[in-house]
């Protein structure tokens, strides 16, 4: 694995259970209400999971984040 993998991937380390399966659910494309009721909580929680996604990989955008998260080999 290269250093750019690695440091890729090391942003995606302490992400919460939740955190995951709405990161898988973004990069599949699915809205923020079809997130919602996948997982059964409410739109802002999906926000507020979104939000400290975004923070916690310095992302700039929900694209960038799904991008990321692609070229981390992460998801389920």
């Amino acid at each position: 694995m290269d250093t750019f993998q690695q440091d890729i991937k090391q942003r995606f380390v302490d992400k919460s259970c939740r955190e995951r399966e709405v990161l898988n659910l973004l990069v599949q494309g699915d809205s923020t209400k079809l997130m919602a009721r996948i997982l059964a909580i409410s739109t802002k929680n999906i926000e507020m999971h979104r939000a400290s996604l975004l923070y916690k990989t310095n992302a700039k955008s929900l694209t960038a984040l799904a991008q990321l998260a692609v070229l981390s080999c992460i998801l389920d």
